[in-house]
């Protein structure tokens, strides 16, 4: 009788799993030989933090990388911010020259102290920043957390813009309005200085915060509402000698009122996230302490 003729075991380069019977039917385990080394991580979105020059954020390799909660590209974000804090200040030395501080600082309204000097290059330079920055956030619009506030606040104030030409006594109007850029400016600076802890002091970041929430709360809160207030009472003279309102002048009061209602708007997306970390803290501690008070 011929011997039986075993069937040699697999070598361990084989694919399929070599065990009991009971395993013949299971699915064969993955080679060591199949699995792709140059793969990515399980974890692609952990960066490792790498050194950067002086203007870059501190984020990882990837140039894309957005900003958490939001559709913000951080490089795109970076070149819209630098193009921001170097053509604002020609806003805003232009409007400055445009009055005379003396009267302003003896508590002239902005109306008597409107000087009228540098109109045309003020008017032609501040219609170009808002073409440019208008076309760059509709091109590029993850440079910006709101792309759509952006554009409805650049047409409605380009639209305002084209009234101090035809009204020259409404001129005024304009460099008060376009001080708030210089909150603007405080606000992007602020911005690049938090981003940049590690290389700017934290008494430059402070001071940019401090002069960011003053600058708003004055100009967007207090001097906007205050030329509201102008307008109203220049229409009701209007109404009271005319009886009527059909005037071309009338056209301020409702672009007015819409940028007074989106300064508000966005002074409650500043709070809310304040107020929301403080009511998150509370209800927290209040936690706690529920939980001390039941051991």
């Amino acid at each position: 009788m011929a011997p039986r003729q075993r069937t040699p075991p697999r070598t361990a380069s084989s694919d399929e799993y070599v065990g009991p019977a009971s395993f013949a039917e299971s699915k064969p385990l993955v080679s060591v030989n199949a699995v792709d080394l140059s793969a990515k991580p399980l974890c692609p979105n952990v960066d490792r933090p790498q050194k950067v020059g002086m203007w870059r954020a501190e984020v990882g390799p990837d140039k894309k990388k957005t900003q958490s909660g939001s559709n913000v590209s951080l490089d795109d974000r970076d070149s819209h911010d630098l193009f921001n804090l170097v053509a604002l200040p020609c806003l805003i030395i232009l409007t400055v020259i445009n009055y005379d501080w003396n009267s302003v600082l003896g508590g002239m309204g902005p109306e008597i102290a409107w000087t009228d000097r540098f109109f045309i290059p003020y008017w032609s330079i501040t219609m170009l920043y808002f073409f440019v920055d208008l076309f760059w956030v509709r091109l590029i619009p993850t440079c910006v957390k709101e792309p759509g506030d952006i554009v409805k606040h650049h047409i409605a104030a380009m639209i305002y813009l084209i009234a101090p030409v035809y009204l020259p006594e409404f001129r005024w109007c304009m460099g008060a309005c376009l001080s708030a850029e210089l909150s603007s400016w405080f606000l992007i600076a602020r911005r690049v200085a938090f981003l940049r802890k590690n290389l700017i002091p934290t008494a430059v970041t402070w001071f940019l915060t401090v002069m960011f929430y003053a600058s708003w709360i004055v100009i967007r809160l207090m001097l906007y509402p205050y030329i509201m207030a102008i307008y109203v009472g220049k229409a009701r003279v209007v109404l009271d000698e005319t009886g009527t309102l059909m005037h071309w002048p009338v056209i301020f009061l409702p672009v007015h009122f819409i940028l007074c209602l989106m300064n508000f708007r966005w002074t409650l997306g500043l709070l809310y996230p304040i107020l929301r970390k403080r009511f998150q803290s509370a209800a927290e501690k209040d936690g706690v302490c529920e939980q001390l008070n039941k051991n």
